[in-house]
């Protein structure tokens, strides 16, 4: 990390947290760096919190691949769908697009996936639960090429957790960590549910810094502390409050530009009658 640090910094990039960098890497999976126009992302694993793994487990069988004229390393086909199975669980099953990135995936890869590799990888991973659901998920809602003997495979509670995610895709929810609760059901085992929960409920204190916005040397840090196994069931996202601002914006251009679309027709009606008057 350090020498990607220096390269960054080197050409104008700048750590743009305000948390220590020590307590960031304890909490989530990458540090991000910015130089006022772009941000960039730098990762050292593929999952955080819900599942534990080396972060070398990614590369061993990297390859390289062109991408617009440059050859960029990438990992395996099973490896990089694990990794956007991953994002789109931690997101709660939402936006859509989440599930495009998925579902494309296996399009660009289908006849390269070993998919008793990708089953085997999940099960180390202890991710087999969740990959089994969204499989059969992205196979009932766009047609996903997804084997028989993948989606023939039992995954407990599929229905119930099915109806929720079709239900709340479009829907508002202001209450994310209350909706993770669900979705830590899909974990391999009742261990690793009760871990999770835990981790939740008593966090690092970077990961209180990052959930509540606090400055680095804040000692709020530890009410917050306190606080938190409450303000995960009442809090509201952050996220979701500023997507109902979005949302006013947005009802506020589309009148603007409709205002805009009658003031031409209108133009356009006079204009018309002028002419006919002219030519009377």
């Amino acid at each position: 990390m350090g020498k990607v640090k220096d390269a960054l910094n080197g050409i104008g990039y700048t750590l743009e947290e305000n948390i220590p960098e020590k307590e960031i890497m304890q909490s989530t999976y990458h540090l991000r760096f910015g130089n006022g126009l772009y941000i960039l992302e730098v990762h050292w694993n593929l999952v955080y919190r819900y599942f534990r793994t080396d972060p070398e487990i990614w590369w061993t069988d990297a390859r390289s691949v062109q991408y617009e004229g440059m050859t960029i390393t990438s990992p395996s086909p099973e490896k990089y769908m694990m990794y956007g199975i991953f994002r789109l669980f931690a997101r709660g099953f939402s936006p859509l697009r989440f599930f495009t990135f998925v579902n494309g995936l296996i399009y660009r890869y289908r006849e390269e996936i070993d998919w008793g590799r990708l089953i085997s990888l999940a099960k180390n991973l202890r991710m087999r639960r969740v990959t089994l659901f969204t499989l059969k998920l992205l196979h009932e809602m766009f047609g996903t090429e997804v084997p028989d003997q993948v989606i023939k495979k039992k995954v407990a509670g599929y229905i119930f957790i099915r109806d929720y995610t079709l239900r709340s895709m479009f829907a508002e929810v202001t209450r994310v960590h209350l909706k993770m609760l669900l979705y830590s059901m899909l974990l391999d085992s009742p261990s690793d549910v009760m871990k999770v929960l835990f981790r939740r409920i008593f966090p690092p204190l970077g990961e209180i810094r990052l959930r509540y916005n606090l400055p680095a040397k804040s000692k709020l840090v530890y009410l917050y502390y306190f606080l938190n196994p409450i303000l995960l069931v009442v809090r509201k996202s952050k996220d979701k409050k500023q997507s109902r601002v979005e949302r006013e914006q947005s009802k506020s251009r589309e009148s603007r530009d409709s205002q805009i679309v009658n003031d031409k027709n209108q133009s356009k009606t006079r204009d018309k009658l002028k002419n006919e008057n002219t030519e009377v």
